[in-house]
């Protein structure tokens, strides 16, 4: 199960960078909007909270994952 729990805690990494990724270029978009320019668009917005709302399931099945091979370490 450590094997398993890696995978969580590696899949989770990808989807946080992920997130970031995309985050950033939301805040580049609002910098870009009080220079005068567009307003970000509702897609990159939506993107974004899709982009976290993975980021953070994948951290709770991380968490939940090396939990529980802590758990049977200690068995």
């Amino acid at each position: 199960m450590a094997e398993q729990a890696r995978r969580a805690y590696l899949d989770w990494q990808k989807a946080d960078a992920d997130a970031r990724e995309a985050e950033s270029r939301l805040k580049a978009a609002w910098v870009a909007y009080d220079k005068g320019g567009p307003a970000p668009s509702e897609s990159l917005i939506a993107q974004v909270s899709r982009a976290r709302a993975i980021a953070n399931d994948r951290l709770t099945m991380a968490v939940l994952a090396l939990g529980a091979a802590s758990r049977r370490d200690k068995a």
